[in-house]
């Protein structure tokens, strides 16, 4: 038996048997049975049950923001599957709104330094991607706004580096930046504690907080770090019927 394509995550609680099924969908994805003309519009044969929660999860926390002003940023964008759902709700359900403007921040590098804080597990991943893939992100994201209204107006920014560093410093040059949404990704307690300290003078009281791994053991940095942010005490940590994962929050 060839050994499994998919790499353990840590969000990874699929059986053998969902692997192996899963590999065989990537078989035959791979093979040319779907004509290239025809595959991206048929990619939906090939997505998981999990996948697809996924696309739905973020359908619902976007319509959580569609009558708050501001734009959207994502710490931790990895391959960038959440920003490039988020262009294409935007170009459905408000594609005319051009200041919606979308930002993920990455090092495309993987993890780089861990505290103590975080725990030994996270420790076993890296999350790393292809190299300079960023750039691939950007041609993705180009092809998404040219499929939506008002194309000539870039809509959508990828900026690579450590966020403690990187989102203090679009903060300061973009001073006149409201944060609708804030999708947090990171994990770890250092980037999560400094990111939220960022950019809280730039939300509102709509603003819309989402948590990827909250009350995880496996990432208790994630969940330290907010709680020396922002006490939790009173404050209401909701779900998604469509994640066990995520939480998000409204200011």
């Amino acid at each position: 038996m060839s050994k499994s394509p998919f790499k353990v995550t840590c969000n990874d609680i699929r059986s053998p048997s969902e692997k192996t099924l899963l590999n065989e969908l990537l078989r035959i994805l791979k093979s040319d049975k779907i004509p290239d003309a025809e595959l991206i519009e048929n990619l939906g044969l090939f997505m998981s049950r999990r996948e697809v929660t996924k696309l739905l999860f973020a359908y619902d926390i976007y319509t959580k923001i569609l009558d708050v002003h501001g734009v959207i940023m994502e710490f931790g964008t990895r391959w960038g599957q959440n920003i490039a759902y988020f262009s294409t709700l935007r170009g459905i359900l408000e594609p005319y709104n051009w200041s919606r403007k979308i930002i993920g921040f990455d090092t495309f590098e993987g993890f780089q330094e861990f505290d103590k804080k975080d725990g030994k597990d996270i420790c076993k991943y890296d999350f790393t991607v292809t190299e300079h893939w960023e750039s691939y992100l950007d041609i993705i994201m180009e092809s998404h706004e040219a499929d939506a209204p008002i194309s000539h107006i870039k809509k959508y920014e990828i900026i690579k580096g450590d966020v403690s560093e990187t989102v203090p410093e679009y903060l300061e040059k973009h001073p006149e930046t409201i944060i609708a949404l804030a999708f947090f990704d990171l994990d770890l307690y250092v980037p999560t504690r400094n990111t939220l300290k960022a950019i809280l003078p730039h939300c509102t009281k709509s603003t819309v907080l989402v948590f990827d791994q909250p009350s995880k053991e496996l990432c208790p940095g994630e969940t330290i770090g907010i709680w020396e942010v922002m006490d939790l005490t009173g404050k209401q940590l909701k779900r998604s019927p469509f994640s066990i994962y995520q939480a998000y929050m409204v200011l």
